[in-house]
Order: structure tokens, then C-alpha cells, then sequence
């Protein structure tokens, strides 16, 4: 500024000197200005936004009073389909082919070769392990790298036969939930054929349509 006060008494002031003399003081101010405008304007303090507090949260409802509510009439248990994920042992038929996915061969883990068995009276069929020489046995593994990996079997006379018995469309697919279980050293799986998923296709591009019987 001093120097500003020498060239004020008689010197000519260049460009340079003018803009660090005035504008550049000026300048200044007016950033200097605005902050405190916008500041006053959030109703921020020392520069920094004041802490809100916490709102308080709705007390919740709590948990049962007692298990009997769980067994009320206005409880629904949800069905096995809209519960479902990939990882859930399934088996999925057509008119010819069967085919076992890959966590329901882990269910089997050292048997590739299976009996098939049907109960016409009570709507379903089960298999359990058989060895890979019986006459009647079901190839429905493959072996990879020492594991079972999945394989489409076609069963034309089998599948016919349940498709039939279930009046089932010829032209659909259908899945079925897997129901392991265990006696002594008897291993099981169960297929009720009544729970079966209709999975079809209605044309190309629109997608997969999943009907329920």
C-alpha cells in the first residue's frame, strides 16, 4: 500500500500495479461478503453447520407374548414356491426327460446310479441309491473332477406315464421340491407330484410363465 500511496503522488500506475493496488482488494471483499451471506443464510456458525439432533424413534411393538400366536388362524405359512431359491434340490420334468439339479445330487453324493419307484395311490415317487449294475437302476449323475454333476436322463416311458397320470401339459415343464429323508442307513428322496410347478413358455420374447396346479 505504501508503495500504492508513492505512485498516488505524481507517478503513472501500470496495469499490474492498478489490479494488485484496487481489484484485487476489492475482489476480496466481495468474496469476503458473499461467505458471510451464504453463512447467515444455512444459520451456520464460526463456519461449520450446527449438529441436528437426533429424532427420537418410535418405540417398536416387540416380539411374541406367546408361541400360540404363531399357530393362530390369521398366520399363513407360505408355500415351498415363493420361498424357493437355486439352491434348493429340485427335480425338473417334460414329456421325455428328467432331470436331477445339482444340489439334489449332492443329496446322493457317492451314487450315480439310483431306483425309481412310483405310488400312484398317493401321487408320487421317490428314489434312493442303487449300485450301477441293477438291471432297473437310473443313471441320473455324471462324474466330474470326483463330483456328481447334473445329467438329463430321457425317460420317455416314465415321463409319459406321469404326465398322464397327472393330466399334465405335454408341451410344459414342471418342477418338483425335493423331500430328503433318512431311516436307519435308508436314504430317500420323495416327489409329491400334486405340489408340481408348471413352468412353460408362451412364446418368443415374452419371457417364462410359471403357472401353479
Amino acid at each position: 500500500m505504501a508503495r500504492c500511496a508513492e505512485k498516488r503522488a505524481g507517478a503513472k500506475i501500470t496495469q499490474s500495479e492498478a489490479f494488485t493496488c484496487f481489484l484485487l482488494p476489492a475482489l476480496h471483499y466481495f468474496i469476503w461478503q458473499d461467505t458471510i451471506s451464504q453463512m447467515k443464510s444455512r444459520g451456520t456458525t464460526n463456519g461449520f453447520a450446527p449438529t441436528k439432533m437426533a429424532e427420537p424413534v418410535e418405540k417398536s411393538r416387540g416380539g411374541l407374548c406367546d408361541y400360540d400366536e404363531v399357530t393362530t388362524k390369521t398366520v399363513q405359512r407360505s408355500r415351498k414356491e415363493f420361498v424357493s431359491d437355486a439352491f434348493d434340490p429340485e427335480v425338473t420334468l417334460t414329456y421325455t426327460t428328467i432331470t436331477f439339479n445339482t444340489p439334489c445330487m449332492n443329496l446322493f453324493p457317492d451314487c450315480q446310479h439310483v431306483a425309481v419307484k412310483i405310488d400312484e395311490s398317493n401321487l408320487r415317487f421317490f428314489i434312493e441309491p442303487t449300485w450301477k449294475y441293477d438291471p432297473d437302476g437310473l443313471k441320473f449323475a455324471n462324474v466330474k473332477n470326483g463330483r456328481n454333476v447334473q445329467r438329463t436322463c430321457t425317460t420317455r416311458g416314465f415321463c409319459q406315464m406321469l404326465f398322464d397320470l397327472m393330466k399334465w401339459n405335454p408341451k410344459a415343464k414342471y418342477r418338483i421340491w425335493t423331500i430328503y429323508q433318512e431311516f436307519g442307513d435308508k436314504k430317500i428322496m420323495v416327489f409329491n407330484l400334486d405340489e408340481a410347478q408348471q413352468v412353460s413358455r408362451s412364446g418368443a420374447g415374452r419371457g417364462r410363465q410359471i403357472q401353479h396346479r
